[in-house]
């Protein structure tokens, strides 16, 4: 369902106008009159019908009305549905347009964070564009992903940080989870004599253990992590994976990655595994 993604609430009679962007959006995406109703998500995450009371084509603004129906005005739906992971992606800098590309599409499979890494071989170094005019737009790239998605995952991303600033960052959203809750992995191009990603999942099921509610991947640049990198996030509790595909550019293993632990984890209590020794 396409949604439209408010920043604001409507004043106290369910009056909202809009303009720039939202205008855009329903006006000319959508191709919206008056009279239409439209799905529109609240800053608290609920749901609600508006009608578009009328399109000022002159000043380009549309006013809507909380529509009434039944006597309900909206549905109260929550921010992320209960069985929904939080998924946590630290990507390496890639170059634009691919890291634009990556901002859309992680945002409409439903990752929580987005958190861009300057490691040693990002290209995003070398870029004279400003990081907040790269947040600016990377903000705008999500909400326009949500409301062509209809996501109900509130996606944010974080200006690019330094390999240690993003340790400290899983470490901080991390902290206050118990340990069989949580997981983190960080994506290798070599096969390695590790377990596979249901394998380390599979500990979380023996005995009847809860399903991991917070998952983190790290995803190097075009050429991978450096050693040291890797090295670090280990230490750090990251655990190495590696999926045995083509080889993939970052942005699509990013997405690979994301979509292989959502459907794992969304499913780790239907599969069924051996008895690993884990």
């Amino acid at each position: 369902m396409r949604q439209l993604v408010l920043s604001e609430f409507p004043d106290r009679n369910g009056i909202l106008v809009l303009g720039g962007s939202n205008y855009h959006y329903l006006a000319k995406v959508l191709r919206k009159t008056s009279g239409s109703s439209v799905e529109a998500r609240l800053p608290d995450g609920s749901i609600r019908t508006f009608r578009i009371l009328d399109i000022t084509r002159e000043t380009k603004e549309i006013r809507l009305s909380a529509a009434e129906e039944n006597g309900q005005s909206g549905q109260n739906m929550p921010d992320i549905p209960s069985f929904f992971p939080r998924i946590i992606l630290f990507q390496w800098m890639i170059k634009n347009p691919k890291m634009e590309q990556l901002v859309r599409q992680a945002t409409e499979m439903g990752v929580s964070e987005i958190i861009p890494v300057t490691g040693e071989r990002s290209l995003f170094r070398n870029e004279k564009e400003s990081y907040p005019v790269k947040q600016e737009r990377w903000e705008r790239i999500i909400r326009e992903a949500r409301q062509q998605s209809g996501s109900s995952i509130p996606t944010g991303i974080f200006n690019p940080v330094s390999l240690s600033e993003a340790v400290r960052i899983w470490n901080d959203i991390s902290g206050d989870i118990p340990e069989n809750r949580k997981i983190a992995f960080v994506l290798t191009e070599t096969p390695l004599e590790r377990k596979t990603l249901h394998e380390y999942l599979g500990r979380h099921i023996k005995d009847g253990e809860d399903i991991p509610v917070c998952a983190a991947l790290a995803v190097g640049p075009e050429g991978g992590m450096t050693e040291q990198e890797t090295e670090t996030l280990t230490e750090n509790n990251f655990l190495k994976i590696h999926f045995n595909t083509n080889i993939l550019r970052s942005e699509t293993a990013a997405l690979y990655g994301v979509a292989a632990i959502q459907n794992a984890l969304t499913e780790l209590g239907k599969w069924q595994l051996k008895e690993y020794n884990l």
